[in-house]
């Protein structure tokens, strides 16, 4: 009775502090107070209830001898299960004035929280400003440093977040207050991925320049996206399993809160039928009156009673049980026994609370593979770009000379794509090098070879052009090419008897575990880069107008000596079988290559492309394929 009076003036009080229903735009959103301010409010709310509980249980303790009731103001003395309701009638009249502030959680966790991302927004913006921004080696380097900063700064706004939500919620709509969490986090994900997207648009919008002022340390620096992308997903996977023993958590305060007020309203429903017969007063469990409540289970109390699920409403839990519907949608989150399929699984990580994040991760980490492809792959692009059309191909000249023969070395442009590729080899290392950095790079370096694709691609197209067929009416052009890249199986239609492929080799050395994975990393680059460069080659010679017999040996000797650096380099799968088989095609007896393309009976698929690939090669070559 004595704060009966005074709920309307703390509503107002609170009002001003903060609205309870959010602006429908950002105007006026200056002059809105912090959710902030009325989260703390509400927890000192349920420490002072949680204190009064202590006066409020020792009613009966003052008023009566035998230490079980109270009088009551209708005449009849209460039970100890009726004065428990009393008190929680009183802590829902108490905190009355904080319920429309737990109902509209979502609306307002996800304006407070949009204030704070639209922050680190503008930070993240103002480090990729500018149209030279990451151009020089200094201004690249302080571009890293700053979003490597800012990837993993929404994390913590998201868990203050989830800590309002089990303060104000207590585990009820879950998923709507989930998904607004999932928002922020893939919003964030979003800005870090546009400001890749431009920093790669700046430094590769004049590759000529890129590739003239190539340094190693432009490699260096590139790395260092990696950590970027690595840090945002290895917080997102952290602050996940921190979200699931939260909601585990909540499980269990729920359910016991569920049962406790199930099993109170049956002891009052029953003192109830006691007094109306006659009868004493009905004893009660002394669970139903405990000595003492934290301020903890005064919330779960007022979380039920403001955003639970309304009487009477069950489901089945799934093992036959009826549960509430709160209740087993938040075990459902809070446990990962079972995959979206139903499959059981045993990784926590199998079904993600946040999917629209763990989306926004993977865009953000193909980002940052592409921005240091596009830097390691600067020279051969340049380098490879008009090898179509340099006029050697055409020269003629005496071919059976020996000394002429043996004089033939390779050409400009192929020297300088093996020189980079070796010097990947050098510019790796320092990043490999750091434990730290390289465990965040290997947090997303899953999927990295898809960068290399695309030369594959145009290899593809550049061998279709003229076939007059395709690859096939049920075949997946997409498989296709990923099979040609990967060169594996491809043993029985080549000339070289190696499968290629990209498998692993067995080490009979052992090696140092931390070297082991520095290692796997340089060679995982030098993987991508190498495929990419290959497929290059390749569609690069499809281009080709015309070989003389002088051409033949010229481009014969770029592949060769192609095949030794990465022979070199050590790497497994390379050189890629298709080098091998093309570089020996080029020279191969003109009467031979007919009938090597003939006796290929398979035109559709992966061999099709191969034999189109086989007949361009001829028809550059001047031999006839009727």
């Amino acid at each position: 009775e004595c704060f009966r009076p005074l709920l309307a003036s703390f509503q107002s009080r609170l009002s001003s502090i903060c609205p309870s229903s959010p602006p429908s735009s950002s105007e006026g959103s200056n002059n809105v107070g912090s959710f902030e301010s009325i989260c703390a409010l509400y927890e000192s709310t349920l420490q002072f209830l949680a204190l009064a509980y202590d006066q409020m249980i020792g009613w009966d303790e003052t008023t009566t001898s035998n230490n079980s009731s109270v009088e009551s103001p209708t005449g009849h003395t209460l039970s100890p299960a009726e004065l428990q309701e009393k008190i929680h009638t009183v802590f829902r009249t108490v905190a009355s004035p904080f319920s429309t502030y737990q109902k509209r959680f979502t609306a307002l966790e996800k304006f407070h929280s949009n204030k704070g991302a639209t922050l680190v927004s503008k930070d993240i913006q103002l480090v990729v400003s500018g149209r030279n921004v990451g151009v020089t080696l200094a201004s690249l380097q302080d571009v890293m440093e700053r979003l490597v900063g800012l990837s993993s700064f929404m994390f913590p706004l998201a868990e203050a977040a989830m800590a309002r939500f089990e303060l104000l919620n207590c585990g009820y709509n879950a998923p709507s207050a989930l998904s607004t969490i999932d928002n922020i986090l893939a919003n964030h994900a979003g800005e870090l991925t546009i400001a890749i997207s431009t920093l790669t648009a700046n430094i590769t919008a004049d590759e000529n320049r890129l590739a003239d002022s190539f340094d190693e340390q432009h490699i260096q620096y590139a790395l260092e996206v990696l950590r970027v992308a690595g840090s945002f997903r290895r917080d997102l996977r952290m602050f996940e399993q921190k979200t699931k023993v939260r909601l585990r958590s909540l499980c269990g305060r729920m359910h016991a809160t569920i049962v406790q007020d199930e099993e109170l309203k049956k002891a009052v429903a029953a003192s109830s039928s006691a007094h109306g017969a006659g009868d004493g007063i009905v004893s009660s469990s002394s669970s139903l009156t405990p000595d003492s409540l934290s301020a903890m289970e005064v919330g779960s109390m007022l979380g039920k009673e403001v955003c639970g699920d309304k009487e009477g409403d069950k489901v089945d839990d799934g093992t036959g049980m009826m549960r509430s519907p709160s209740l087993v949608k938040l075990q459902q989150l809070a446990t990962s026994e079972k995959d979206a399929k139903g499959t059981s699984t045993s990784s926590m990580q199998d079904v993600s609370l946040y999917p629209s994040s763990a989306e926004g991760a993977s865009r953000l980490a193909g980002n940052c593979h592409e921005f240091v492809f596009d830097i390691c792959s600067a020279v051969p692009r340049r380098s490879l770009r008009a090898m179509s059309s340099l006029p050697v191909w055409g020269e003629e000249g005496e071919s059976g000379d020996a000394i002429e023969s043996y004089g033939i070395l390779p050409q400009q442009y192929i020297t300088q794509v093996g020189e980079h590729v070796l010097a990947l080899v050098q510019a790796l290392e320092p990043f490999a090098s750091s434990a730290d950095a390289l465990s965040l790079a290997n947090e997303v370096m899953s999927g990295v070879h898809a960068v290399a694709i695309q030369p594959w691609r145009e290899f593809l197209v550049a061998a279709m052009a003229n076939s007059g067929s395709g690859i096939g009416d049920s075949i997946r052009e997409e498989d296709v090419v990923l099979e040609l890249m990967k060169g594996q199986g491809l043993g029985d239609y080549l000339l070289s008897d190696h499968d290629g492929g990209f498998e692993e080799e067995d080490e009979d050395h052992e090696e140092d575990a931390d070297d082991s994975v520095g290692a796997a990393f340089c060679n995982e680059w030098l993987d991508v880069v190498g495929s990419a460069v290959t497929g290059r080659l390749l569609e690069r010679t499809m281009r080709i107008s015309h070989l003389s017999q002088r051409g033949c040996e010229h481009l014969a000797a770029d592949y060769n000596y192609l095949m030794n650096v990465f022979s070199a380099l050590g790497l497994s799968g390379h050189p890629h079988p298709l080098l091998k088989h093309f570089g020996s095609l080029v020279v191969m007896d003109r009467d031979d290559l007919k009938a090597n393309i003939m006796s290929r009976r398979t035109k559709d698929g992966t061999v099709g492309v191969i034999r189109a690939a086989e007949v361009r090669m001829a028809h550059m070559r001047g031999v006839d394929i009727s």
